[in-house]
């Protein structure tokens, strides 16, 4: 065999390159069957080094990936969604992780604490974005949260203060259970539209909807008609 016709690859059988760049797809965007192609890799290969991510022979962890693994594990996110997210071994992680559920189970929090997170959650911030916002466990701030349904909250606010909700398809089955649970919240539907409404703000709802329309022409008929549906809704 001619010298020159032989070509060494390091330990593992594939260049560092490649694996770093089959990590580097990954957080692109691309499947693996459109890595494995692109490379010229088969399928069980890419698969293994996406699921262990990149060796620290390969790439040496900084002081600043091992902060970011550990308070993504503190918001929330598992050890397996983070070495996915980060292209580093899962067990590296668990690794890095190891003291933080022994510290976080005996850890006292301050009633205060909890007082703040509750009031935040009936905000409609997410549980996940105040939990990352006070360097909280995940799970510690669904326990303190676990009956507020930070939505129902939200469409509150809105009721409050805007007086009605013209609601959109994925707004309507929690808007309802408002409706049921609050005597003061009306509903009507007129056409595909469905509107909530403070009892006292019928006729700012109706103002809102006719506006929602952006019609050029409407007879005298049809907004008697639409008006008798609001008041009708009102007076249930």
């Amino acid at each position: 065999m001619v010298e020159d016709q032989v070509k060494m690859v390091p330990l593992g059988g594939y260049p560092k390159k490649l694996r770093e760049k089959a990590i580097e797809l990954q957080k692109r965007g691309y499947s693996k069957v459109k890595i494995a192609e692109a490379l010229g890799l088969g399928r069980t290969t890419v698969r293994r080094w996406l699921k262990s991510g990149v060796h620290p022979y390969f790439k040496p962890h900084t002081l600043e990936l091992k902060q970011e693994a550990i308070d993504l594990v503190k918001s929330g996110i598992s050890r397996k969604e983070v070495a996915e997210k980060l292209g580093i071994s899962y067990f590296t992680i668990v690794f890095w992780v190891r003291e933080i559920n022994t510290w976080q189970i005996h850890r006292v929090y301050p009633s205060k604490l909890k007082r703040k997170v509750r009031k935040l959650a009936k905000t409609g911030i997410t549980k996940r974005r105040i939990a990352i916002n006070f360097n909280l466990p995940y799970h510690k701030v669904l326990a303190w949260t676990s009956d507020i349904d930070g939505n129902k909250y939200t469409y509150l606010n809105k009721l409050f203060d805007k007086g009605y909700i013209i609601a959109k398809p994925n707004e309507v089955v929690t808007l309802r259970w408002l409706c049921v649970n609050l005597p003061q919240i009306r509903h009507v539907v007129i056409g595909r539209k469905h509107v909530f409404f403070l009892q006292d703000s019928v006729e700012k709802a109706m103002k809102g909807y006719l506006e929602s329309k952006k019609l050029n022409y409407l007879s005298s008929q049809r907004l008697a008609r639409i008006r008798s549906l609001f008041f009708a809704a009102k007076a249930r």
